[in-house]
């Protein structure tokens, strides 16, 4: 009888300790399966969060938080740099304060939205409104400058720079260069390795020009250099330059196909690179 007793408890200690492992799993199950920004059992937590604002300038004023924030605003408090902001205007995307204080221009300050006893915490967060960003846009604490410009307030002429560059046969050619080259492009000279390079069409955001062949013939990479009109070095790309040993000179003129470096002419052009005809009127046959 001990024996039999002893059988049934085990089962229902075993039965018990099965159930609680399937219900921890069903609810760790459910809780990783909730829509992103939202927890708990039922999913019925919100996690609250800003992704961006709309700036006031540094003095007191009204700043507007955009994000995500829920139907529920129990005790909702947000502090700027760690000053309170009080609440004026709140709803399911938005939630708007007034800042009794002054901040720093150009300076971040970390933001705490709590609410419903959750915080939201972002370090370096908020940065007040620059409202002269010159050649640029304010972005979220700071102005984004456009190319070409840069500083503080986007007001400072950019060095040039060459972000990407079309490669020639070893015989050289004509390439493009684009990136940045200022808004007077006549004050700049170009080297690629130790060749000047002949300018056909310059703007502010691409180069057009012309090189000769690399040192004997040379394929592989080269430096690009830029200097400015007082013959400074301005700008180094390292073998941002190549000289393609696949590639034929000037692509053949259009006259040919180019196979593997070598130009293949269509009837009745000629030469190394398809450059010439030939011209019955050469040569006069008599008997």
């Amino acid at each position: 009888m001990k024996f039999l007793l002893s059988l049934i408890i085990a089962f229902l200690t075993f039965s018990n300790q099965c159930l609680s492992q399937s219900s921890n799993s069903a609810s760790s199950s459910s809780s990783s399966s909730c829509p992103e920004h939202y927890s708990g059992e039922n999913c019925e937590i919100l996690n609250h969060y800003s992704n961006y604002y709309y700036a006031a300038p540094p003095e007191p004023d009204t700043i507007e938080f955009i994000g995500l924030f829920g139907d529920t605003h129990n005790n909702l408090e947000i502090t700027i740099g760690g000053h309170n902001c009080v609440i004026r205007n709140v709803n399911y995307y938005r939630v708007s304060c007034f800042l009794d204080y002054s901040l720093n221009l150009y300076q971040l300050y970390d933001v705490e939205i709590t609410q419903n006893n959750i915080t939201w915490f972002q370090e370096d967060f908020y940065g007040p409104l620059i409202e002269d960003c010159g050649n640029g846009q304010f972005y979220m604490g700071a102005c984004q400058c456009y190319l070409g410009w840069t500083g503080q307030n986007c007001n400072i002429e950019a060095l040039p720079f060459v972000t990407t560059v079309t490669p020639v046969s070893v015989d050289g050619g004509v390439f493009t260069l684009t990136g940045w080259f200022g808004s007077d492009q006549t004050e700049y000279s170009f080297e690629i390795g130790l060749n000047k390079v002949k300018i056909h069409l310059t703007q502010s955001d691409k180069i057009i020009g012309y090189v000769t062949q690399g040192p004997n013939g040379f394929a592989g990479n080269q430096d690009i250099k830029i200097y400015n009109s007082n013959n400074v070095l301005v700008y180094t790309g390292v073998n941002q330059f190549l000289y393609d040993p696949n590639l034929c000179f000037n692509n053949c003129f259009n006259m040919g196909t180019c196979n593997n470096g070598v130009c293949e002419c269509f009837h009745p052009w000629i030469g190394d690179f398809c450059s010439h005809t030939i011209d019955s009127n050469l040569c006069q046959c008599s008997n």
